[in-house]
């Protein structure tokens, strides 16, 4: 996964919620804007806020962005 295409999907106005899937199977819906941050200092990481957890997420290991 390229962080561009992380990058494009969540710039896409108006938002879309789309589905993070990484290379262990797990699986994150992103509902809104404010459920994922990309921080410009570690452009390896996403931090996926879901329910009340936190989940760092390496970038290399997203397989998939399906928009729901």
């Amino acid at each position: 996964m390229k962080l561009q295409e992380l990058q494009d999907r969540m710039a896409t106005r108006p938002f879309r919620p789309f589905n993070i899937s990484i290379n262990d199977g797990q699986e994150f819906l992103i509902e809104a804007e404010e459920d994922i941050f990309l921080p410009k200092k570690r452009p390896e990481i996403a931090i996926l806020f879901i329910g009340s957890h936190m989940f760092i997420v390496d970038v290399t290991s997203i397989t998939v962005l399906e928009v729901r």
